[in-house]
């Protein structure tokens, strides 16, 4: 009773991921958001296939998806990853561009 719960459970937040990300990507019109819809919903259909083979007894079912689940997540950990977080590197506000070549006491450079 408890394991068929946990499932539903697992289940029903993977795909409320998936069902905000698609509403996202149509709301603003996100193209770049197609490659971690397709991804995540791989998962959430690997890890349904996992649940019920785990659920049924058919472990060769869960195993196979077990290891559909690990494809599809390092797929969207590599999407995540591959993404800049902020930006362009940009250079500290109070360092001076020219800090590096400038030269101290005795001509050497800093």
């Amino acid at each position: 009773m408890l394991g068929a719960l946990g499932a539903i459970a697992d289940l029903a937040w993977l795909g409320a991921i998936v069902v905000f990300l698609a509403l996202t990507a149509v709301r603003q019109r996100a193209l770049g958001l197609r490659g971690f819809l397709f991804w995540i919903f791989a998962l959430w259909l690997s890890e349904a296939a996992t649940r019920y083979g785990f659920l049924t007894g058919d472990l060769q079912l869960a195993k196979t998806a077990v290891w559909l689940s690990v494809l599809a997540f390092t797929a969207v950990l590599g999407l995540a990853l591959a993404r800049p977080v902020c930006g362009p590197p940009r250079h500290h506000p109070g360092l001076r561009a020219d800090l590096h070549t400038q030269k101290t006491d005795g001509g050497v450079a800093s």
